[in-house]
């Protein structure tokens, strides 16, 4: 009977702890895309951004296929974030049909200031905090880091594997 108890007292922490976690993520979320919103950056460029700062480059096609969106539609996002130079298109010198998006400096310089802008919200945030509260937050994360290594280190988070993605070659596009 103690081990069941227990086993509900912990589902009822992990649902009460991940109901805070989406809480406080569309709060934070909210603050800085309308903040981002003046700069001319919608949630969806923001994602195509981040993907393209990790991979580099990526096809129209798995950019598209990772936002669940369609490649007219992704098309569409990338010539708008194309006439603000944030993203260039390329060929892929391998086979020329296939067409590659990466970010420009300019939008890398605007990732940065994106970043920097999120953090800004942050640190207002724990500004409300007292040194305590902060240093327990802080270990408690430190755990949650933890946590987070040991599930993608057991294969529990169905993440890519960084060593099978394909970066093909570049050629400019024509």
């Amino acid at each position: 009977m103690n081990d069941q108890r227990g086993a509900d007292d912990r589902q009822s922490l992990c649902t009460a702890i991940t109901t805070h976690l989406a809480a406080m993520s569309g709060k934070g979320r909210r603050a800085t895309t309308h903040r981002w919103a003046w700069h001319g950056i919608s949630m969806t460029h923001y994602q195509v951004m981040l993907q393209l700062e990790e991979l580099e480059r990526l096809p129209m096609s798995r950019l598209a296929e990772s936002l669940d969106v369609s490649l007219p539609s992704m098309t569409g996002i990338v010539d708008r974030m194309e006439t603000h130079g944030l993203v260039e298109r390329l060929r892929d010198a391998e086979d020329r049909r296939v067409v590659l998006v990466r970010l420009t400096d300019a939008g890398r310089e605007r990732l940065t200031q994106m970043a920097a802008m999120r953090r800004d919200w942050i640190e207002r945030v724990l500004t409300h905090l007292d040194d305590t509260q902060l240093a327990r937050l802080h270990a408690a994360l430190e755990d949650v880091d933890r946590a987070f290594a040991a599930a993608a280190a057991a294969g529990e988070l169905g993440e890519i594997n960084p060593t099978e993605r394909s970066t093909p070659q570049e050629a400019p596009a024509s």
